[in-house]
């Protein structure tokens, strides 16, 4: 199903857009979606911090990174979000490594 993936911040200046319409069963297939488009993101995004939020949803990836293989609901939005460095909510760095490696 086609479905609308955001990215924000850096990622949409990089990208030189903000919304995409992609396939996605899953949050991870956006993810994958978003490296195969843009293969220089996986550095970009390996070395930053970022929340994956679907819907109203937070995912709390840190604690529950199979949330990223849930299904979507029919108007899910997925949103790729950097957060500030300093703005809490512990080390995510190491998840987002977990995301690329499931990504991938």
């Amino acid at each position: 199903m086609l479905r609308t993936v955001k990215v924000y911040g850096h990622l949409a200046e990089h990208c030189g857009q903000s919304v995409f319409e992609a396939v996605v069963r899953v949050p991870a297939d956006a993810i994958k979606f978003l490296l195969c488009n843009f293969p220089e993101l996986r550095g970009l995004m390996r070395d930053n911090y970022y929340r994956v939020v679907v819907g109203s949803q937070n995912l709390q990836l840190d604690k529950h990174p199979e949330q990223l293989g849930y299904p979507l609901a029919a108007d899910d939005v997925i949103k790729v979000v950097p957060v500030v460095s300093g703005a809490g909510g512990g080390d995510n760095r190491g998840l987002f490594g977990a995301i690329l490696g499931i990504g991938l």
